[in-house]
């Protein structure tokens, strides 16, 4: 079973990037669902792709 936090980094690469994703979660409560509180991938050159909100039934702009 999952404790109350989760925090992961790692490195991912693409035919055109590279980077590291960073993830963090955290239930604030013994039944309560994880709620995220960072997902991003941020490339090497700075740039940072935020997907703490993105709805992921649609393109993702600027990623085609």
């Amino acid at each position: 079973m999952l404790a109350g936090r989760i925090d992961v980094q790692f490195r991912v690469r693409g035919s055109k990037a590279a980077g590291t994703a960073s993830f963090t979660s955290i239930r604030r409560g013994k039944d309560g669902r994880f709620e995220v509180l960072r997902w991003k991938v941020t490339r090497d050159d700075g740039a940072v792709l935020d997907l703490k909100d993105v709805d992921f039934t649609q393109p993702i702009a600027g990623m085609e």
